[in-house]
């Protein structure tokens, strides 16, 4: 009963570790994307190519006298991407975006400070196509920060997490733009009656592919 119930636990708070959060990092100089002189070189239309993630999350609450602590690590690429993201001088429309998250996570429990179980599962979600828009704004030649969520996430219900507000780096693979998300962030949630503080780590890369 223990482990079911953190393993819930680990399940909300996973889900919550590939919201974007903005990030600043050191600057990257911006190439030339090709086909493309001067200007903005983000505007156009892009394919959704995917996300990969790698992610962390601990979660530590208090049970019947024990602390108990679950720490999960995550990584995964999602499979059957589809829709488009349009981007022009001042805003970001995606379109019928839809991917499926299909991966192991490996989760380490602990009671009082001692390691008392770990266990794999799988983590697996499916996003049927959404469509959404953001105003935006580059910083500097190597950010872009999102006023509101462009790509939602479910949680462990299938309900969509709140959007927000977002940030990345920007790199290039030849044509394909790469936004790159730094999450670091901690909070205290209320799940099933228990308090449950969460600390989690990570990254996220969405890939977007320059419509020719």
């Amino acid at each position: 009963m223990r482990i079911t119930s953190i393993r819930l636990l680990t399940l909300s708070a996973l889900f919550t570790t590939i919201l974007f959060s903005c990030a600043r990092e050191e600057s990257l100089e911006l190439p030339t994307v090709p086909g493309t002189q001067g200007g903005n070189k983000l505007q156009g239309i892009w394919d959704f190519a995917g996300i990969y993630a790698e992610t962390y999350t601990a979660n530590s609450a208090t049970m019947g006298g024990e602390t108990q602590r679950t720490v999960t690590t995550s990584n995964y690429t999602t499979k059957k991407n589809g829709g488009t993201i349009t981007i022009d001088a001042v805003k970001c429309t995606a379109s019928n975006i839809t991917y499926l998250v299909d991966t192991l996570a490996h989760s380490l429990i602990y009671t009082n400070g001692v390691l008392t179980d770990q266990l794999d599962w799988n983590f697996q979600f499916s996003v049927s196509p959404m469509s959404s828009t953001a105003p935006y704004r580059l910083i500097g030649t190597d950010s872009i920060y999102l006023e509101k969520g462009l790509v939602s996430y479910p949680d462990n219900n299938g309900n969509p997490l709140p959007s927000a507000p977002s940030g990345a780096r920007i790199s290039w693979s030849g044509d394909t733009l790469l936004l790159r998300t730094s999450l670091n962030y901690s909070s205290t949630q209320a799940t099933a009656g228990v308090v449950v503080s969460v600390v989690q780590r990570g990254f996220t890369v969405m890939k977007l592919k320059k419509r020719g």
